[in-house]
């Protein structure tokens, strides 16, 4: 790589979130004091008509700070694309403005996928809410199925957060590019990536020792915990991979799996009918989804 090219790009979509930016930039110093490649740090500001507010004072020669305003509020999905469109590194990370990465993870993440003939890395990491937390995969085998995609129909989306991946840019689906499918209900575009990711043949490789991450539910416009949002969500991004794959029966054989799975989520989580009685009545998911959570190494 050229001395002045960039090797990292860091997309951080802001939503009325300025009380973040100290900490996302903060962060990223730290990682870039570990770490020799040129990295740039990209917010996009998705709530306009509050400016952000950026104090550059880091005075490090391979960190780069840029700001990009969406002329309207476009959504998480439209807003990470619009940030990699402008980016320049070769790889790429995706984070939500109130995560936390720990001081070297672009370093470790780095390190492995260079030395990889994967598409993406991904780490382990925790879930922080109110104030407790839980590692986010609890076993190797747990992390393996990042893989298959498959448990992204019988589950639902296996990865808390893009914020626990770096991916090779020219390995993000040109379909989950395209305007015509983006969500317009934010929630799945992060299923949405990954499933299609994994149709284009991609793969993760998978850093079993670290946990460099730290996701958290405190978000002004966290729709992951707003149940009828997020299940309006999924359908909608089932709907775009159904749109572009109906001619391939493999594929929409997976689909009829996830349709049934949001069905199952509809039913006990919005209209109350007992959660038992649904996963009998869909043994084939429930046994997926007991494979997963208690079947360990």
């Amino acid at each position: 790589m050229k001395k002045n090219e960039f090797e990292i790009s860091v997309i951080v979509p802001i939503y009325k979130g300025n009380k973040y930016i100290k900490n996302i930039i903060s962060m990223l110093v730290t990682n870039a004091k570990k770490i020799s490649s040129k990295i740039e740090l990209i917010l996009i500001n998705d709530y306009p008509t509050e400016k952000i507010k950026i104090e550059d004072g880091t005075n490090l020669d391979n960190l780069t700070i840029r700001n990009i305003e969406n002329p309207n509020n476009l959504g998480i999905q439209r807003s990470r694309i619009q940030g990699i469109k402008h980016s320049k590194g070769k790889y790429v990370v995706m984070l939500d403005q109130d995560d936390v990465i720990k001081s070297d993870a672009l370093y470790r993440q780095l390190r492995m996928l260079k030395n990889s003939r994967a598409n993406a890395i991904i780490s382990n990491g925790y879930s922080e809410e109110n104030g407790s937390e839980k590692v986010l995969f609890n076993s190797k085998r747990q992390m393996k199925m990042v893989n298959d995609l498959s448990m992204y129909m019988y589950l639902g989306n296996l990865i808390a957060s893009p914020g626990m991946c770096m991916i090779k840019k020219s390995s993000i689906p040109k379909l989950w590019m395209m305007r015509e499918n983006t969500l317009t209900i934010n929630g799945a575009d992060d299923w949405l990536l990954w499933v299609l990711f994994l149709i284009d043949k991609n793969y993760f490789e998978i850093n079993y020792d670290d946990k460099l991450y730290i996701h958290r539910t405190e978000g002004i416009e966290n729709t992951s915990t707003d149940n009828e949002k997020m299940l309006a969500s999924s359908m909608e991004a089932m709907e775009i991979v159904m749109r572009n794959y109906s001619d391939d029966p493999r594929i929409m054989y997976l689909l009829n799996k996830y349709n049934r799975r949001l069905q199952m989520r509809f039913n006990y989580e919005l209209k109350k009918d007992n959660k038992i009685l649904e996963y009998l009545k869909n043994p084939d998911i429930a046994a997926r989804i007991l494979r997963y959570k208690w079947v360990l190494l």
